[in-house]
């Protein structure tokens, strides 16, 4: 994948994202300010009702954290991988290494890569 690819898939909307209840009480808005606090975009709309309503708390805080989460995925994934290469272990051992694999697909899923080889 070529530098052009990778800035492609991670196009999202940089960090900064935040949640705010709505005065009605039933949505929670994931969204991002802009410089003055003001909000800029909407990114996300979790509906809130009794009784799933700390579940869906904690969904849209999940949500929220999504670039960071993915930016911390990502470099996690490059610092495993180097310590691996630089220990001497062979490289058939690190393309089997079961935390680099499920960090290789959940960023997959998260830039649009899931399925493809």
């Amino acid at each position: 994948m070529t530098t052009t690819d990778t800035a492609a898939r991670l196009a999202h909307t940089p960090g900064g994202w935040t949640v705010v209840p709505q005065s009605n009480g039933d949505q929670l808005i994931v969204h991002i300010k802009d410089p003055t606090g003001r909000a800029m975009r909407i990114i996300g709309l979790v509906y809130s009702r009794a009784p799933s309503a700390v579940e869906d708390a904690a969904n849209a805080r999940l949500i929220a954290a999504a670039p960071e989460l993915l930016a911390a995925l990502i470099e996690a994934e490059q610092d495993i991988r180097e310590c691996l290469v630089t220990s001497d272990w062979p490289a058939t051992n690190i393309a089997k290494d079961p935390r680099l694999l499920r960090y290789k697909a959940a960023i997959a899923k998260a830039t649009g890569l899931e399925g493809e080889k």
